[in-house]
């Protein structure tokens, strides 16, 4: 494989027919953007080209001779500093909280519970929930985005009984 710089933050990588052959099927996205990683990551070790961390744009292009050019692009970083957004529901009943767990654990979902001094009272704090998730809490209770403060106010004034962590092991409790 041979590199050259096209400007600041483009290169052009071509690949002989021996390393294009090694390149996956197109139609598997997965495969190809590890293929792509990992010659961004030779280009370091072999070549001491380093393309900066972040968003990259890869353009594959085949030859017909069954070489294979490459151009790869940083893309301008968002410097803006992540803020997650923070979404509550809130139910009722021992009974709903079981429900909504187990259907919360299908999907793999991750949430803090806490619980008020009387236990009919429940609320479960999310960070950035799916679409999925979304649905799955409107039906159960209130479901809506909350601010951070309200989040930390939710962690100071009431118990938490599950932390933040994969909540199908509190699903395998109540099963």
């Amino acid at each position: 494989m041979t590199a050259e710089p096209l400007g600041e933050n483009t290169y052009k990588l071509t690949l002989d027919t021996t390393e294009a052959s090694a390149m996956p099927d197109e139609n598997d996205r997965a495969e190809m953007h590890r293929f792509i990683c990992s010659m961004i990551d030779s280009l370091g070790d072999e070549q001491d080209i380093h393309i900066p961390d972040g968003r990259l744009l890869a353009e594959v292009f085949l030859r017909s001779d069954g070489s294979c050019v490459i151009f790869v692009t940083a893309l301008e970083q968002d410097t803006a500093e992540y803020e997650p957004q923070y979404y509550s529901c809130d139910i009722t009943g021992v009974t709903q909280l079981f429900d909504l767990c187990r259907s919360l654990a299908r999907l793999n979902v991750c949430c803090a519970v806490y619980c008020g001094t009387e236990p009919c009272g429940f609320r479960l704090i999310f960070t950035d929930p799916s679409p999925e998730t979304e649905q799955i809490c409107s039906e159960y209770g209130e479901y809506g985005e909350i601010t951070q403060l309200f989040a930390s106010r939710t962690a100071e004034y009431l118990t938490e009984i599950f932390p933040y962590g994969n909540i199908r092991s509190f699903s395998e409790l109540i099963e």
